[in-house]
């Protein structure tokens, strides 16, 4: 029984005592700049937050309690993705 968890033991200690050698591609991919997307296309996510938000913005708040604009953005992604699904009329 003691060879066997001495065996064991020695299992895990190599199987985790590793370490890593640097070569040059370790190194180059370190220090190495990725470039800045500087045109980028809006997401749909994005289209619908601003859509979302033009919509909210253009309710009628006077004589009814206000919506939270939270809410309201989720609940206009999913009529707007019910809709692309064409899961709606």
């Amino acid at each position: 029984m003691k060879n066997v968890l001495l065996a064991l033991m020695t299992v895990v200690f190599f199987a985790t005592s590793f370490y890593t050698k640097e070569n040059k591609r370790t190194v180059e991919s370190a220090t190495s700049t990725v470039p800045k997307k500087t045109n980028t296309v809006p997401t749909e996510a994005e289209k619908t937050a601003v859509t979302a938000a033009e919509v909210y913005s253009e309710i009628n708040f006077a004589n009814v309690k206000q919506l939270n604009a939270e809410i309201f953005d989720k609940a206009h992604r999913g009529f707007m993705n019910l809709k692309a699904a064409g899961k709606l009329p």
